[in-house]
Parts: C-alpha cells; sequence; structure tokens
C-alpha cells in the first residue's frame, strides 16, 4: 500500500442525526463514524527558546494536543470520537469507563457523554498513598463532578476493569444500554484517532518542509503512542518514536504498543507486517512511581513554562517533557535534529498537585520556579 492511501475518511449514519459529523479526504483510509468533539487540526508550533535552552542545534516543535478543546482537551479526546461513536451506533444510553482519580480520560469521557447526551459512570482508583484533600477534590476529578458523572472510588490496587464489568452488567440488568470503555479507551478502535492525528501531523510537517526525526509522547495505557506507530510507519522516514511511562504501575512496553498498533492497523485495513517492519518505538520507564512528584519534572515544567509559556502537569506531560530533556544528548533521540513533543493536555491536574509543587519550593527555599530556572534569560 502506498502512502497516498493513508487519509481518513470519517462517516455519517443517518439515524445519528446531528450527533455525530462527516470529515471528508481526497485519500480514503477506511471508513468509521465519528463523534464530533474535537477542535482539528491542532495548531503544530515552534518551540525556538525550549531549543536554544537545550542546545545541540536541534529543534524542537509541540504537536497541541492540549488543545482540542473537549472540557479542558487533551489526547483522549480523539480517541473518544471513534469510541463514542461505536457507543451511540450501539444505542448506549451510559457509558462506563475506568482509570486513576486524577484521570485525564474519565474527565474527557464525562464531557463527551455529557455533549452526546448520554449518562457517564467513572470506576477511578486512589493510587497515591495520603494524596490529601487538594488532591481530592480538585482537577480532573472536580471536573468530572461538575460534568454529572457518578463517580464509584476505589482503593489501591483495585482490579477497575473487575469492577467496571461489575457496574456494566448491573446497568443491563436494570434495563440500560451500556457501554464499557476501555482504560485510555486504548483499543484499536480509539487508536484510529491517532493515526488520523498522524496524517495531520505529517501535513504539516510537509508544509513546512520539516522532516521529522523523533516524537516525544507520555504513554499510560499506550493508544495513543500506537496510533501514531500505525500512522508513522507509512510516511516515506517514519521517525523514531518515545513513549514516556506515567510510572511502574501497570507500565506499557514497547511490545505491547506495537501489538496494538499491528491490530489497529488490521482493522483500519492496513498491512500490519509493515507496521511491525517499520515503526520505531521505545518506552521510557522513570524512576518514580505513579502520581509521585519528581524534582526531574519540576524542572521540566518550569523549564517549558518560562521558555514558552507552556505548561506541563506532574504525571503525564512534564515526564515526558524530563525525559527528553535527559535524553536529548543520548542515544537514538541524541541523533535527532527535529523532535515533535505530543502534548496530550491534562493541565488540570495541576491544579490536584498544587500543595505539592508549592511545598517542593519552600522546602528549597524558593518563589516557585524561581532558582530552578535561574539559567533562562529573557
Amino acid at each position: 500500500m502506498t502512502r497516498s492511501h493513508l487519509r481518513c475518511v470519517f462517516r455519517q449514519d443517518a439515524d445519528l442525526h446531528d450527533r455525530l459529523e462527516i470529515s471528508l479526504d481526497d485519500r480514503p483510509l477506511s471508513s468509521f463514524a465519528r463523534a464530533a468533539l474535537c477542535h482539528l487540526p491542532t495548531p503544530l508550533e515552534p518551540l525556538h527558546r525550549l531549543s536554544a535552552h537545550l542546545g545541540g542545534n536541534r529543534s524542537l516543535y509541540v504537536k497541541r494536543d492540549d488543545c482540542t478543546g473537549l472540557a479542558g482537551g487533551g489526547n483522549k479526546s480523539r480517541k473518544l470520537e471513534l469510541v463514542m461513536a461505536d457507543a451511540l451506533q450501539q444505542q448506549a444510553d451510559v457509558v462506563i469507563t475506568h482509570g486513576a482519580l486524577q484521570s485525564n480520560h474519565a474527565r474527557q469521557t464525562a464531557a463527551a457523554a455529557a455533549r452526546l447526551g448520554i449518562g457517564c459512570r467513572l470506576i477511578l482508583e486512589q493510587r497515591l498513598d495520603n494524596p490529601g484533600e487538594v488532591y481530592t477534590s480538585s482537577g480532573n476529578l472536580l471536573m468530572g463532578r461538575i460534568l454529572g458523572a457518578p463517580i464509584e472510588a476505589v482503593v489501591k490496587g483495585t482490579d477497575c476493569l473487575k469492577i467496571a464489568q461489575m457496574a456494566l452488567q448491573r446497568e443491563l440488568k436494570n434495563g440500560r444500554k451500556a457501554y464499557l470503555i476501555a482504560g485510555g479507551a486504548s483499543t484499536p478502535l480509539g487508536a484510529i484517532g491517532y493515526i488520523a492525528c498522524a496524517s495531520e501531523l505529517e501535513a504539516q510537517a510537509r508544509d513546512r518542509n520539516l522532516s521529522i526525526d523523533a516524537i516525544v509522547c507520555c504513554a499510560g495505557s499506550g493508544g495513543t503512542l500506537a496510533g501514531l506507530a500505525a500512522g508513522t510507519a507509512y510516511w516515506e522516514r517514519p521517525p523514531y518514536l518515545f513513549g514516556v511511562s506515567s510510572g511502574s504501575h501497570n507500565a506499557v512496553s514497547a511490545a505491547a504498543v506495537l501489538a496494538l498498533a499491528a491490530r489497529t492497523a488490521d482493522l483500519v485495513g492496513l498491512d500490519s507486517s509493515v507496521v511491525r517492519a517499520r515503526s520505531r518505538i521505545e518506552v521510557l520507564y522513570p524512576s518514580a512511581d505513579y502520581g509521585v512528584v519528581d524534582p526531574s519534572v519540576l524542572e521540566a515544567i518550569d523549564v517549558t513554562a518560562r521558555t514558552e509559556g507552556l505548561l506541563l502537569d506532574p504525571v503525564y506531560t512534564g515526564r515526558a517533557m524530563a525525559s527528553l530533556l535527559a535524553q536529548a544528548t543520548v542515544g537514538a533521540l541524541g541523533k535527532a535534529k527535529t523532535i515533535v513533543f505530543l502534548h496530550t493536555g491534562g493541565i488540570p491536574g495541576l491544579f490536584a498537585y498544587g500543595t505539592a509543587l508549592l511545598q517542593s519550593d519552600k522546602e528549597n527555599g524558593e518563589t516557585i520556579g524561581r532558582a530552578r530556572t535561574s539559567g533562562i534569560h529573557a
């Protein structure tokens, strides 16, 4: 299959009325219904000051998927466009999903359900020890409640999928048409959203005469990275893909990402053997566990904010940027001249971690970010 086949067509079913929209391209990949949830395409922006701060004659860009628009934006909205459309096609009147207590996916699922006029239930795991009142009453959790989604909080180590399946059965027994959404919407159907993103990014790079050497993003459930792998495998020169795990808790592996990429390719009619052969994926693992604030992440948040006015969160994008900054001079990433950082959103998480961020500065005798970014000049 040639590169000319790599464009997505999302179709509209008449019985779904105005809750689905059609988006056409003259080079179709396949045909899938899409719920209209995102502001697309998201911008591709240069990071001139951060590139200069990093040094080494590198050009950094950011793909702004924090700007997808749905209840604060983020990468999950691209996946939910496909998954929620499937739920509507199955005439679901309530969706159920699961994640961590401060799950970006849960917040965006609740928002998608509200926009499309169906119910939503969230099963959320408390993964931190002694998180404090701010963590349990703000950020994504607060937004989920505002969006009207009933929340069932479970203790650390709970099998959330099992609890979600039990909730599904209860809803079905009560006569509801319930639909279960996987954590992170990281299924082959959801990952199609990032095949489309890869196509979007390829077009933006071509318009700017850019040759992208590497893409860096966070890797929680792995669906975003898998979709990128399936999409970029058909580029003339596939970039190196770096996924940064959100922690050791349920850490995703490169093999698992590649397997999901292959299944996603099969679903849309691409040759999965090409995806397996041409994808270059590396998953990096931080030293701190999920949700634990790490000094290198604080540094990355400060540097990015003070050079580019770009906000990151401590759990996902902050970790991904910290790894980019640490790995930029070594290995395959160190050889890359043009690097795209995929900003997956998660800014509401900053508010959940406000106490931890302020405490870190207090312990260091600093005003927020001041000493850690003392090498940055206007």
